[in-house]
């Protein structure tokens, strides 16, 4: 009697942590393909970074992957991060297009423009020079459901 009792107590744990992994599972596909999805090429449009030089911003969904390790030496954790707009046309601050020189003062106003770099451009008439780029990372804490935008110069790289 004891043996079967046993027997059956197996079989119950068995099944039971079966179901509960492939619950965590699903619950870990749907997390994933629900935070960052993949987006077609023609729908990668600079929405935040809108202006005359549409060739030179970019915003796209950012997958979790190596290639945006460099966003955590300006304080964004790479696995937080969950759009990434990109400017890069050389020249003053004061040539830049409307939304992107006023969403850098907001972002400075704020204390979200980070760098040495990026205060040069803002306020010290330094140029964005040729090979440089300036990021608007957004990031989500989805813990505490948390959005923080940072914006810093850095090299440009063709993400």
């Amino acid at each position: 009697m004891f043996e079967i009792l046993a027997g059956l107590g197996i079989v119950l744990i068995a099944a039971t942590a079966a179901i509960k992994r492939r619950e965590i599972d699903r619950g870990k596909s749907q997390r994933s393909s629900a935070t960052i999805p993949k987006l077609p090429r023609a729908l990668r449009t600079p929405a935040l970074l809108a202006g005359d030089a549409k060739d030179s911003a970019t915003s796209f969904r950012a997958p979790c992957d190596a290639r945006f390790s460099f966003v955590a030496g300006f304080g964004v954790s790479p696995r937080e991060l969950r759009e990434l707009h990109i400017y890069s046309v050389a020249g003053s601050f004061d040539q830049f297009p409307v939304k992107v020189s006023e969403l850098l003062k907001k972002l400075y106003a704020n204390g979200y423009a980070v760098g040495q770099e990026i205060m040069g451009v803002i306020h010290h008439g330094r140029p964005l020079k040729e090979g440089e780029a300036i990021y608007v990372a957004v990031a989500r804490d989805e813990a505490n459901t948390a959005t923080r935008t940072v914006a810093f110069l850095d090299r440009y790289r063709a993400c």
